[in-house]
């Protein structure tokens, strides 16, 4: 079976003992599980492995005043793509009320804003799954 066309079952587990982290998993209508290396899993199922993550995170709510930055600073529902701003860091991230939200730092500027999690998944998907795989402690 083409591994392009493989849908994700589950993770079953994890081995970074070779000092590169690779991916046990179980893909669907397959009995064997494959392991894969944490790179290449991460390029062909991006949006498999970000609500993993966001799922594995233990989040930490924010304080009233980071709430406060997230209601002024994000447009909901508005995610526009295609306009000239280009993440160039992820910063943090919060959980507020459920939903997540990443302070980024946009490129050739010092401006830096809270966007929703579904919105820097779409923009810069690889620097989400970095910042997660940083963050997270797997067990």
């Amino acid at each position: 079976m083409d591994p392009n066309t493989k849908t994700i079952r589950k993770i079953i587990g994890l081995d970074d003992s070779k000092g590169k982290l690779k991916y046990l998993i179980h893909f669907e209508g397959i009995e064997e599980c494959d392991l894969i290396e944490a790179e290449e899993a991460y390029s062909m199922w991006p949006q498999f492995f970000l609500k993993y993550f966001e799922e594995k995170l233990t989040w930490v709510n924010g304080s009233s005043v980071v709430k406060n930055c997230v209601k002024n600073s994000i447009k909901t529902n508005n995610i526009n793509v295609n306009d000239s701003k280009v993440v160039e860091k992820i910063l943090g991230g919060i959980n507020s009320g459920g939903q997540v939200f990443f302070l980024v730092q946009w490129r050739d500027t010092k401006e830096s804003e809270f966007i929703e999690a579904q919105e820097a998944y779409i923009r810069c998907p690889k620097l989400v799954l970095e910042w997660y795989h940083d963050k997270i402690h797997l067990k």
